[in-house]
């Protein structure tokens, strides 16, 4: 028998009682980020909702069973049946690439449901948001998987499955789909990513989500994860460093999870000079030459040697000292994606913000650092280039 409306608000009180994440957790379904159900002014995933009213009324018949060798299917017609019974039902607005009109970098989200409603990323769980078909929107990082590595610039992120929970333990090998092959098309197409993060991560606001901007993925591989998995890996870098090499190209993939129909490309990432980012860090004691703030994380203290002029094909700036900056994440990622430029007079240009700490807005200077003021005329032009 089909859900009555009668236990499909059953279903919602328990959602309700639950949690989102308990509830699918409990009764093993995923996000549905096509549809969403309303119900008093709040948004439940119809599927997991109709599979959970089913069950009910059905004295626990899994409603994901198959049946008479065909799975039992939730699409347009269900929709159609809830809204008949009374319940606001609608598909979900695709996602797009690129940025967000409105979302600026660096934009803090209280949780998981508000960085949602911005439309920067849409699933209030799942760490990728695309298609497997067209390529990846967004990805957020919350500290999930254990071989994720964020170096703020440079990202090696996990793919998804393969855990026995939401950011629990990785009990199998995960599976060239979905998230997976989404990222994977993202790279081969040379995609826009937005990319969050969560305050769990190092480079983390202290609270909510954050948005950084986009990237792009210059490579991926499969390998075997700490918990002694197959696991995917892409290689993120933001846009200003984002370097891609196609001629005389290998894909340094095996055949088995190679896309089809596809011209093969690498990437190259970008080898920095540490002991430069480590030298710039400490002229400045770790503080955001830009806001003058000082962070101090789980390891130790947060900041970035950021390149003024970035490394790489697209700006083919140099790695020396003289073109670094020590910026704080945030301000890191304003001035990597254009959201202010510093003028020939080290005034702070169009940054929306208020500086407590530097009201004069000048960058910070230590004169044992010296800038040299033709990488900040270049980033001021690509800053007109971009506004």
């Amino acid at each position: 028998m089909e859900p009555t409306k009668e236990y499909l608000i059953k279903a919602i009180d328990e959602f309700d009682s639950l949690g989102k994440e308990s509830f699918l957790n409990k009764y093993s379904y995923g996000e549905n980020i096509k549809y969403e159900l309303l119900y008093e002014g709040n948004s439940y995933p119809p599927k997991a909702i109709w599979g959970r009213a089913y069950e009910l009324l059905n004295e626990g018949q899994d409603f994901k069973v198959f049946e008479s060798g065909k799975r039992r299917a939730f699409g347009k017609p269900e929709i159609e049946k809830l809204k008949q019974m009374g319940f606001t039902a609608k598909e979900i607005d695709p996602g797009y690439f690129g940025e967000i009109p409105g979302v600026k970098v660096g934009q803090v989200f209280k949780n998981r449901e508000e960085l949602s409603k911005s439309g920067i990323h849409k699933p209030s769980m799942a760490g990728i948001w695309g298609s497997q078909d067209t390529g990846a929107y967004s990805i957020v990082l919350s500290g999930g998987y254990e071989d994720d590595i964020d170096q703020f610039d440079y990202i090696l992120y996990t793919g998804q499955g393969g855990q026995d929970s939401p950011g629990g333990k990785q009990i199998k090998d995960q599976e060239f789909t979905r998230g997976n092959k989404a990222l994977a098309i993202s790279m081969e197409e040379r995609l826009p990513v937005r990319v969050s993060r969560g305050y769990k991560v190092e480079y983390g606001p202290e609270y909510g989500y954050r948005y950084d901007g986009i990237y792009y993925v210059q490579n991926f591989h499969k390998q075997k994860g700490k918990a002694g998995f197959f696991i995917y890996r892409f290689e993120l870098v933001t846009a200003q460093n984002y370097d891609y090499l196609i001629e005389n190209a290998e894909s340094s993939f095996k055949e088995d999870y190679v896309l089809p129909e596809r011209t093969d490309v690498v990437s190259r990432r970008i080898k920095r000079n540490q002991k430069i980012v480590k030298k710039v860090k400490a002229l400045h004691n770790n503080t955001c030459q830009v806001c003058g703030e000082y962070f101090e994380g789980v390891k130790g203290p947060i900041s970035i040697g950021a390149h003024i002029q970035g490394l790489g094909g697209l700006h083919n700036g140099p790695d020396i000292i003289s073109n670094l900056l020590c910026l704080c994440p945030n301000h890191h990622a304003l001035f990597d994606s254009f959201g202010f430029y510093i003028n020939q007079n080290y005034e702070i240009i169009s940054l929306n913000q208020e500086l407590p700490k530097n009201p004069e807005r000048k960058l910070k200077i230590n004169p044992k650092h010296k800038i040299d003021k033709e990488f900040l005329k270049y980033h001021q032009s690509k800053f007109d280039e971009n506004t």
